[in-house]
């Protein structure tokens, strides 16, 4: 079970409220998004039934969920589905990924930040990138062969300036700018 968080928007000057919140498959194979609000009952709410085959999922805002289709049809783009009202298109450039291990959007909702495998930079290429759905371009925040990644293979934080990576069997955070690791230490 993936465990998300939810960012609810509401018309009000008040800042968004989180909950976290499941992706599961329900009773008969149908996904559904469970929502467990701090206060009150558990909400189930059905989703696409397309998104039983798919893969990373980031639910924005309350109103976005992005995810990566993992069917041929798909071509492993990231998917944007809108609620209100409810349409769903294709993330311009994100067809220039293979696998896509982490997938962040920031919190302008402006950009896409994405870690796995790049097609366009050549086989066995990986490591962290940007996509812009706006302009339909992507660059490459850090990258290198896999199993490195140039140090870029964990989740990217919300600004597109960190990633969680690893130096040996030291875990920590990677400066995406200068490739600079500063290890966590517990």
């Amino acid at each position: 079970m993936a465990l998300i968080f939810v960012a609810a928007t509401f018309a009000s000057a008040d800042p968004p409220s989180f909950c976290p919140a499941s992706v599961r498959l329900g009773e008969h194979g149908e996904p559904m998004l469970t929502l467990f609000p701090l206060q009150g009952r558990n909400v189930d709410i059905p989703l696409l039934p397309e998104l039983r085959n798919h893969g990373l999922i980031e639910f924005v805002n309350g109103r976005v969920l992005f995810v990566q289709s993992v069917v041929p049809r798909g071509n492993g783009s990231v998917l944007r589905i809108e609620f209100n009202p409810l349409r769903q298109s294709v993330i311009p450039r994100s067809t220039d990924f293979g696998s896509i291990w982490h997938l962040t959007v920031s919190n302008s909702s402006d950009r896409i930040y994405v870690s796995g495998f790049s097609k366009s930079l050549g086989p066995g290429q990986c490591g962290s990138f940007e996509i812009d759905p706006t302009t339909g371009t992507s660059r490459a925040l850090r990258s290198g062969a896999f199993p490195g990644c140039g140090g870029a293979g964990g989740p990217v934080s919300p600004d597109g300036k960190r990633t969680v990576g690893h130096s040996g069997k030291q875990f920590g955070i990677v400066d995406l700018d200068t490739g600079a690791f500063q290890a966590v230490r517990g």
